[in-house]
């Protein structure tokens, strides 16, 4: 049996900052969303039932832990794939390691994300997404560009003045 799981924490996340009224946190976690472009349910759920016609899928809507119903369904199921509905799976941490310790030895947890790659999530792979998911949630790369810029720019800007004047 494969069984495909779909979670999505963006909706929930943007709305529960967005009604505290914490600007720079909503703003903040608006250009994380935008960055990440989480793609829809229904592109998700084509994107599974495309590869898996006779798949069973399951979509989780409230936090962790899950329900026992899934716990049974991942307890037996052959194959288990996440939908990310961005590039990374952001927000699927706690999933994962649920996963993890409730499958079945011999299955195999696949993931197909919201640009349509899929690959095999094993440890390797695992702690390579969890280095840029805090890539992507601190916007680490984005800060380190900014920083290099700022402090090039005054020393090539003389640079500049200075070869135009010989």
């Amino acid at each position: 049996m494969v069984l495909g799981i779909y979670y999505s924490p963006w909706e929930q996340l943007l709305e529960r900052h967005r009604m505290r009224g914490r600007r720079v946190l909503s703003t903040y976690l608006g250009a994380v969303h935008f960055k990440a472009n989480p793609r829809t349910l229904d592109y998700m759920k084509q994107e599974f039932f495309s590869r898996w016609p006779d798949g069973t899928l399951r979509i989780i809507e409230e936090k962790f832990p899950p329900d026992s119903a899934l716990t049974d369904l991942v307890t037996t199921a052959d194959t288990i794939v996440l939908l990310y509905p961005d590039a990374t799976g952001l927000g699927f941490g706690v999933l994962e390691r649920q996963i993890f310790k409730r499958k079945r030895p011999a299955a195999a947890v696949r993931v197909v994300n919201g640009r349509k790659r899929e690959f095999l999530l094993n440890a390797a792979v695992l702690r390579m997404l969890r280095l840029r998911r805090f890539m992507e949630a601190t916007m680490l790369g984005e800060v380190i560009a900014t920083t290099i810029f700022l402090i090039a720019t005054p020393a090539l800007l003389i640079i500049d003045l200075v070869r135009r004047k010989t």
